[in-house]
């Protein structure tokens, strides 16, 4: 198994909903950089930290909720530490 800490870069797809969770932030414009993530090599996607994307989108994430993101999410691998069972 392995774990993933929410303060690392992720890089999602926004939908028309996520753009509007953006504005409601006033982050319209925001592209969070690392240095992770190249923004330029993954030019549709939007970067934030994990905790930050949770903290934006959280209460649109439910079961027939607005979708605000494509629910696949970018990561840089070296951010996966193995773990003990």
């Amino acid at each position: 198994m392995k774990q993933f800490n929410l303060n690392c870069e992720v890089g999602v797809k926004l939908t028309a909903a996520g753009e509007i969770y953006l504005e409601r932030y006033n982050l319209r414009n925001h592209t969070h950089i690392t240095g992770e993530l190249r923004p330029d090599e993954y030019p549709e996607y939007r970067f934030f930290q994990g905790w930050q994307l949770m903290n934006i989108f959280g209460e649109a994430m439910y079961l027939g909720g607005p979708n605000p993101i494509n629910l696949n999410i970018i990561l840089n691998e070296k951010h996966l530490v193995e773990i003990d069972g």
